[in-house]
Parts: C-alpha cells; structure tokens; sequence
C-alpha cells in the first residue's frame, strides 16, 4: 500500500451516531431526520448499535435519536454504556428493542430497558403513554425483524473482511469500534477481541480471531 493510501485511510470520516450507513429502496437524509418512503434504513448510535427503520418511518436525529413516526428496531450487539432513545428509554443491556411511533410503545425481544423507574425486560412490551406492561409474541416477526436480521447476517461477514484490512492493509486499529468495509462502503463494529454473539445470533470477529497476533504497522 502507498503512502498516499495510508493517509487517505488516516483521514477517513469516523463514524458517528446518526449516521447512515445503509439504505435500500426511497430513503431521504435531511438535516436532521432521515425519512424512509418506500424503503428501509440503517443509522448508526454508539459503537455496537444499530438502528434501522421500517418503510414509511421518520426518525429525528437531534438532540437524540427520536422516533417520530413509524417503527424502528435496534440491534444492541455491545452497550459500552447505557444508549438513550428520545431521551425516554434506555437500552441498558445487549439485545433486540422495537420502537413503535404509531402505538407509542416499546418491546422488547432480548435485554432490558429502562423507562423512568420501569425496566421492561425481554418478553414485554410498555405502552408509553400509561406505562401500562404486557406480554408480547416475541415469535411474530414482520418484514422489519427480518431484514434487520438478514442485515445482522451480512454484517458479520463484513467484519471479516474490515478485520483483514485492519491487518494487510495497515488500517489504523483503535481497539473496538466502528470500521469501515472499503467494499461495502458502510461501516461495521469490531470487538476488542475474540467474538461477540448478535442478538440474532452472528458473530462479529476482531481481528485478533482469525489474523491474531495483531502487530500494528500503523498509525495516524
């Protein structure tokens, strides 16, 4: 690799919460919403969370993450530290929360979540507007579930494939965080080490898993 291509890759655009980081179909990015039409999206939050909203869903990005129409569902795979969304809800543990706009609530497939002094564990659902809980099918899937799960999948390949260039193509290492997959153009999350399991099920691989021992060669 050239020097010039080191320093591009020094100078490359860290991701940050809001991003968007995938799309399919009609997806608008505005200054500070991202709506989807006839489409689906992926925003990133801290390092190891994903959002992604369902068609015909508007999230506001400021000053957090807001959903204000539609259904979002957040894949948690590593929480450094509690993730706050809108302000109301704070995913405290690793797992699966699907935000509902148009019924105001929140379920939650795996981990927990905080709502004031209410913390709604896996298998439940909280109405926001009567902090009233009940049980929910966490079976019953819809397109959204599915194509965040199909997304889960395509990301842990990704993390193969970010984690070589880490290694031969001297991509500067800073331990777990968000990297980029020059193929993809998107972002993936690399864990400081070992593998960490998804919600769905898919590992995500540092790059000590199949290229240790990392020796940095490089840096900015």
């Amino acid at each position: 690799m050239t020097a010039l291509a080191l320093l591009f890759l020094c100078f490359l655009d860290p991701a940050i919460p809001g991003d968007l980081n995938h799309a399919e179909g009609d997806v608008v990015r505005l200054s500070e919403t991202i709506e989807t039409r006839n489409g689906q999206a992926e925003i990133l939050l801290t390092p190891g969370v994903f959002l992604r909203l369902a068609k015909n869903s508007t999230l506001a990005l400021t000053p957090t993450p807001h959903l204000i129409k539609g259904r979002a569902l957040i894949e948690a795979a590593f929480v450094s530290k509690p993730v706050s969304i809108g302000g109301a809800v704070t995913a405290v543990s690793a797992g699966l929360y699907l935000f509902d706009a148009g019924r105001n609530s929140i379920s939650v497939y795996q981990g927990k979540a905080r709502v004031g002094k209410v913390l709604v564990k896996a298998g439940r659902e909280l109405d926001l507007a009567t902090f009233t809980e009940s049980t929910f099918n966490r079976k019953a899937t819809d397109d959204l579930y599915r194509w965040s799960k199909l997304r889960s999948s395509t990301l842990a390949v990704a993390t193969r494939d970010a984690a070589h260039s880490i290694i031969y193509g001297h991509q500067p290492w800073t331990g777990a965080g968000w990297y980029p997959n020059q193929a993809r153009q998107e972002y993936v999350f690399l864990p400081s080490d070992g593998e960490l399991r998804s919600p769905f099920g898919f590992w995500y691989q540092s790059p000590w898993v199949e290229y240790a021992p990392l020796r940095p060669m490089f840096s900015c």
